[in-house]
């Protein structure tokens, strides 16, 4: 005796394209998507004070990092280290304006 066919499962409708960068405030979005496209790993960031953190490992990552923000054009970035002997991350602060001395 053929058994029967099982009915095909039904499946669930599609549900529209979940972007996780969504949940990234939009100033500071595109930088965000920018670096993690290039192996940058950012935990956090803030888009109305425009500043991230990302993990660097030595002097050597933090190296890389700061001539891809000057090589894809950013200036007035300033990144920092503290508690670089407990934590391995940098911020960074994008967007600020220095003053030129007269």
């Amino acid at each position: 005796m053929v058994e029967a066919l099982k009915p095909w499962p039904v499946l669930p409708p599609p549900r529209p394209e979940y972007d996780w960068y969504d949940c990234i405030e939009d100033p500071i979005r595109p930088l965000i998507r920018l670096l993690r496209d290039n192996g940058f790993n950012t935990t956090s960031s803030c888009g109305h004070e425009m500043w991230f953190a990302c993990l660097v490992g030595d002097d050597q990552e933090l190296w890389q990092l700061h001539q891809f923000l000057f090589r894809c054009g950013y200036q007035g970035f300033e990144v920092s280290r503290p508690d670089w002997k407990q934590r391995p991350y940098a911020l960074v602060r994008v967007g600020l304006k220095r003053e030129v001395a007269p």
